[in-house]
């Protein structure tokens, strides 16, 4: 057996990949994603073809165990449990897991399971292909470390990672968070056919920002964790002018083409950043890039002209304010 890593960036087809695989029909496919959202999308887009099934209950477990044909199934990685894993071992199965670098970094720290499964196929040899638009140096070091330490055979196909489909046309940095803010509420005043997508740090922000949306009719959706279905049945309802969100919308859950990025608060880890960022542009659209950078100790000279821009149009009462 053994593990093919495919990184490429967002857009580039890793989820057709997949669907072309199935329809070889050479053996059987199980799709392990990290987070529901995406089994969601991966899912939407399975629509059409045959042989697809989503786990959802013990029927459909069975069904999967017993069929003769090759089924594609469809899984998030806490419903693969030891035991499950235990009865395919025998299988002729091609396991398919998606943002690898998930895997590590939740897994490591508050979703233990990720880790477990990946290292279980891993320590076991089985026929793996692990895909990401993103993962670090570091990282990437003991991926492969642990890749030869388990699997036999190890290939790497890299087509592009840490990078955009579509670069932004425009990278705008903020030492102060105020001022993203108040750019974001002057975008908004400004007519236009693709809405601002914006991120923030926490689900208080995302009520924050549809408040305050409500009260000035502006046309805005949010999202936050356990909310990507109900976001994805409705994003397609109304011409938005604003989309607020965590993380959750980072990953997988299918967006309309977005005007503007706005990331509003300082990212860790660079795979999180590239995630985030690389929301625009999807379908090949011009976009404009905004985030905060968390060094504080920038002077004014490199400060961009757009700062001053608030000054002039004393979007501030006092410099004091916003320092």
């Amino acid at each position: 057996m053994g593990l093919l890593l495919l990184t490429a960036p967002p857009g580039w087809g890793k989820t057709q990949k997949i669907i072309e695989w199935h329809q070889q029909d050479d053996c059987s496919l199980v799709y392990i994603s990290p987070l529901r959202a995406l089994t969601d999308e991966f899912e939407k887009r399975c629509q059409k073809i045959d042989r697809v099934l989503r786990l959802k209950n013990q029927n459909d477990w069975n069904v999967f165990l017993k069929t003769s044909k090759n089924l594609l199934l469809i899984v998030t990685a806490e419903q693969l449990t030891d035991q499950k894993l235990q009865a395919l071992q025998s299988k002729r199965i091609l396991y398919v897991i998606d943002e690898i670098h998930l895997f590590y970094y939740w897994g490591e720290s508050f979703r233990y399971r990720l880790l477990e499964i990946w290292m279980c196929l891993a320590s076991e040899d089985r026929c793996v292909v692990a895909m990401t638009a993103t993962i670090e140096k570091e990282l990437f070091k003991k991926l492969k470390k642990d890749a030869f330490n388990n699997f036999l055979n190890v290939y790497f196909i890299d087509q592009g990672k840490n990078q955009f489909q579509t670069s932004p046309k425009k990278i705008v940095q903020y030492p102060v968070q105020k001022w993203m803010n108040a750019e974001i509420k002057a975008q908004l005043k400004i007519k236009r056919s693709k809405p601002l997508l914006v991120f923030v740090s926490y689900r208080s922000n995302v009520e924050q920002w549809l408040s305050w949306a409500q009260r000035n009719s502006i046309r805005a959706i949010g999202c936050v964790g356990g909310q990507a279905q109900s976001f994805s049945e409705n994003i397609d309802s109304h011409q938005w002018q604003l989309i607020v969100a965590t993380s959750v919308l980072s990953h997988g859950v299918n967006l309309p083409s977005v005007a503007e990025v706005f990331i509003t608060y300082p990212i860790e880890v660079a795979e999180f950043w590239y995630q985030m960022a690389g929301r625009g542009g999807r379908r090949g659209e011009q976009f404009k890039l905004h985030h905060l950078n968390k060094e504080r100790d920038k002077n004014w000279s490199q400060i961009p002209i757009l700062y001053f821009k608030y000054l002039k149009n004393r979007c501030f009462q006092s410099l004091n304010s916003m320092i």
